[in-house]
């Protein structure tokens, strides 16, 4: 779908992305995810650099089966509640690349690990 300004929404199994220039922005999850998520690195040959919410709903709002996500190294920046609500969560990589974590991104979730880079 092809929205104004040059910026496409897509959806991917079981993810969904936002395509912005040269960038693309992870914005949901299909909400019967579970399991273990790994988030890629690139969407259509573009690097995905953030997880982010659309209309203040967060990319992963109730996906209560996913117990652990690894987010890639393209990603800079996780979005203000991205994972809240996933009560199954357990596990969350962060990588190094990632310089901007938005209030209550984690709100709600099971987190019992959590790898956060080096400063």
């Amino acid at each position: 779908m092809l929205l104004f300004g040059g910026i496409n929404e897509v959806n991917g199994d079981p993810l969904r992305y936002k395509v912005e220039g040269g960038t693309v922005a992870v914005i949901g999850c299909d909400e019967n995810a579970s399991g273990e998520l790994v988030i890629p690195s690139t969407y259509e040959e573009k690097p995905v650099t953030s997880i982010g919410a659309v209309l203040g709903v967060g990319a992963f709002k109730g996906c209560s089966g996913l117990t652990s996500v690894t987010i890639p190294d393209s990603v800079i920046k996780i979005g203000d509640r991205t994972f809240l609500g996933c009560s199954g969560l357990t596990s969350v990589t962060i990588p190094d690349s990632v310089t901007s974590i938005d209030g209550s991104a984690f709100a709600e979730t099971g987190l019992t690990t959590v790898s956060i880079p080096n400063p």
